[in-house]
Formats: C-alpha cells, structure tokens, sequence
C-alpha cells in the first residue's frame, strides 16, 4: 500500500467518529464493510487496495444521522450550513 499511513489515519478517523454512536451505521458497521470490500477487491488485481480501504473506512463519515447529532465533535471537521 503506497498511503498505508493515511489508511492506518482512517482507522483512527473511524473510531473517533463513531464512538459512542449506537445507531445502525456505527463503527462494528464500518469495520465489517472494510472486511467485505477488502475480500472482494482481493479478487480484483488491478484494484487500487489503498482506494478500496478508504472508501470502505469512509463511507459513513458524512451521513446525516451522525453528523446532525448535536454532540458531534471531532478535530477537523466542519459541517456545511
């Protein structure tokens, strides 16, 4: 993996997110995503295996459930308005 450090930051990213969040699209969620997507482009030889983990790690950070909880604060992140 040519961005495994921003892969492994993505790990981190997640579980911030999503702590404490109990809602159907947590981080259990999340993870089991990055497993399917991974077995599937493990398949797939001229995936790009970095692009492939980050929109599976990703793909839930701007869903509207979490970030219009009203206790969403994570470093970084600024919602539109």
């Amino acid at each position: 993996m040519k961005y495994a450090n921003v892969v492994e930051d993505a790990f981190g990213y997640v579980k911030i997110i999503f702590a404490g969040f109990s809602g159907r699209h947590d981080e259990s969620h999340t993870m089991r995503v990055y497993r399917n997507a991974m077995k599937i482009a493990k398949e797939c030889p001229s995936c790009d295996m970095d692009i492939v983990s980050l929109a599976a790690l990703l793909h839930d950070v701007d869903d509207f459930k979490v970030v219009a909880l009203p206790d969403f604060k994570v470093a970084g992140v600024v919602r539109g308005g």
